[in-house]
């Protein structure tokens, strides 16, 4: 990584965790929900513009269907939820609440995948639960609203969710433009919501540090960190870029206890402990997807194309489980052969040329490949056969033995005549020998015409 790219994950980390900071600030005098609303309209229209200027394709109706479902879930209740529940708890408990969302989405990842968690991604749940209890549970919860620490918990599920759902979801090809449409739906949706819970009634003249914090989180949260944070992801390793997750909620603890001169006790130090090991463990779990961004970041979506990379990770078992020829059958040979070739075609690029074909090598059948390691790179299947012909090559006249001839051998090349069916011979054994076998040189005897055959048949 260059200057450039640390810089770009310092803003970020920076960025990212002083936004819980910002809005603590922006909602003194502002509703937390139209505060939302107008954060999300304006950074969203900058955005739609910006990637239709350079060239992105308009959206289609599809499109801003699934901008409405996810930006609903990530940005309405998951940001509207932080806002609305740092009314009651510091900014500090908001950024450990919230940074337990890939708790929660490696959590729904197993439901609904149904696929394992790897030994470190348990551990991390399971000390991630345990800091979340130490932090607002019965026995070290005192001092922390309820009502606020569930709403902030509520976000961070609803943010997995999201994330979960837009993984799949149709969206624009360009990360910008499906970023936009999600901020301009949820701004929508967020403003609606302050309209109908009587929000309107109370704005009143915002004071320079509520405005300036509203700028902040539009300018910098929501346009300069997530240009950066698009840009990272395509140019240095996700490994790298991901470590936010776990940085951005100890940034958060130390600017509300020095700006806002929010409480640290050995409880939130606790807490704050376990939950930035768990979140530690599960992303950098050996195989664990990228984290989504956080809410109170640049308010993106999740329309990475990452999420696409592991739903292809396992084509051909996912295909072979389901199948209903496979398991107890003949056929189970042929039907590896074919949906492996179906789901692991070569592709263009690196390692262009070669298919992973373990169908070929385990003729037995497809359950022992199942079980064990991935299928190997073999050298690429043979294309489709040309029709059986009886001979292609050249013809040595004499007795020159084939592929003995020497430059004094005439060489003569004929036609080649196709076998019928049921011929073994391929080329003859010796040159100008019919390569048919007798029973198909002389004529075939009482065979009748078609229409002698019908006449036949009615009689």
């Amino acid at each position: 990584m260059t200057a450039r790219h640390w810089a770009a994950l310092t803003t970020i980390y920076v960025v990212w965790g002083s936004t819980y900071l910002a809005i603590m600030v922006a909602i003194r005098t502002l509703p937390p929900l139209l505060m939302s609303s107008v954060r999300f309209l304006v950074a969203g229209g900058i955005l739609y513009a910006f990637a239709r200027g350079r060239g992105a394709a308009r959206p289609s109706l599809r499109h801003w269907r699934s901008a409405i479902v996810a930006g609903t879930a990530l940005l309405v209740v998951g940001n509207g939820g932080v806002a609305w529940s740092e009314q009651r708890i510091d900014s500090g408990v908001a950024a450990l609440l919230i940074a337990t969302m890939p708790l929660w989405l490696a959590l729904f990842d197993r439901i609904v995948t149904g696929r394992r968690l790897a030994p470190a991604r348990l551990v991390g749940l399971v000390v991630g639960l345990a800091g979340v209890a130490l932090l607002v549970g019965p026995i070290g919860g005192a001092g922390i609203d309820a009502v606020g620490a569930t709403a902030c918990l509520v976000a961070a599920v609803a943010w997995a969710a999201g994330s979960l759902y837009a993984r799949g979801a149709e969206a624009p090809g360009d990360l910008l433009l499906g970023s936009a449409m999600q901020m301009l739906a949820a701004g929508t949706l967020l403003g609606t919501l302050g309209a109908a819970s009587s929000e309107t009634a109370q704005v009143h003249t915002p004071s320079l540090s509520s405005l300036g914090a509203l700028v902040y989180l539009v300018v910098v949260g929501s346009l300069v960190a997530f240009s950066a944070y698009i840009w990272l992801m395509r140019s240095a390793p996700t490994s790298i870029v991901s470590t936010y997750a776990f940085v951005n909620p100890a940034i958060a603890v130390a600017l509300g206890a020095v700006f806002l001169g929010e409480s640290l006790s050995l409880r939130i130090l606790g807490a704050s402990a376990a939950i930035v090991v768990s979140v530690a463990l599960i992303v950098t779990a050996r195989g664990a997807a990228a984290p989504a961004r956080p809410p109170v970041g640049p308010a993106s979506s999740t329309t990475s194309r990452s999420r696409t990379a592991a739903a292809t990770a396992r084509p051909f078992r996912q295909a072979a489980q389901t199948h209903p020829s496979v398991r107890g059958s003949s056929r189970s040979g042929a039907v590896a052969a074919r949906l492996r070739r179906t789901a692991l075609r070569p592709r263009a690029g690196e390692g262009a040329g070669r298919v992973r074909d373990d169908a070929r090598q385990h003729r037995d059948g497809l359950h022992p490949r199942l079980h064990g390691p991935s299928a190997r790179a073999l050298l690429p299947l043979p294309r489709r056969r040309r029709a059986r012909t009886a001979d292609s090559g050249a013809r040595v006249s004499g007795r020159v033995a084939r592929g003995r001839a020497d430059d004094d051998a005439v060489r003569q090349r004929r036609e080649p005549r196709r076998l019928a069916v049921g011929a073994r011979c391929r080329r003859p054994r010796a040159p100008g020998q019919d390569p048919l076998p007798p029973r198909l040189r002389r004529p075939v005897s009482g065979v009748r015409p078609r229409p002698e055959r019908r006449a036949a048949r009615a009689r």
